[in-house]
């Protein structure tokens, strides 16, 4: 009986610990324009949205300083920054698409075909939430393609960590858009 309630114990002990660390790392939240969201809508179902790594609108910045759990925030532009989708971050992946072989999707399946583009990175994401009908502005008017929110704090009017902890307890998490 002693060495059931010692493991036990144990087991509590090691969720504590593993629940203390989760909320001492912040998770950051990022806010990634995405044009008109045709394309984000697009690739949605397949949970990718694409990077093209020689802008250097920020590009740089979330590549080297995103990590896994950090929540993305995709809004529209010409739209006062209307948010229209809320996810959570997993990883970047080098596009492999060759003239004869791709380990990629191509521009045509992910139904990238409204613009030219030239995206060589992929975003990786999951627990996506279409948010469109809730109308969040965040009113950013610079053309930068990835912000990070604490960075912005002072020029956005919407508390988006607020706003995602309200999200995700009463919303639920969509497919696709």
């Amino acid at each position: 009986m002693i060495k059931i309630k010692i493991f036990f114990i144990s087991i509590l002990i090691k969720l504590i610990n593993a629940n203390y660390f989760y909320f001492i790392k912040m998770l950051e939240h990022w806010i990634i324009r995405i044009g008109n969201g045709n394309h984000f809508i697009s690739s949605s179902k397949f949970n990718i949205w694409g990077i093209n790594s020689k802008d250097k609108c920020n590009t740089n910045k979330f590549i080297k300083e995103a990590h896994e759990g950090d929540i993305l925030w995709f809004v529209t532009s010409n739209s006062k920054g209307k948010a229209i989708s809320v996810s959570t971050f997993k990883e970047i992946k080098n596009r492999e698409i060759g003239p004869l072989v791709s380990f990629s999707q191509t521009n045509e399946e992910l139904g990238w075909n409204e613009t030219e583009g030239d995206w060589d990175i992929e975003i990786h994401y999951t627990e996506l939430y279409n948010i469109t009908e809730l109308n969040i502005l965040t009113r950013i008017k610079s053309p930068r393609t990835y912000r990070r929110y604490s960075d912005n704090i002072d020029k956005i009017p919407v508390n988006l960590v607020k706003e995602y902890e309200n999200i995700i307890k009463y919303s639920k998490i969509t497919r696709k858009m």
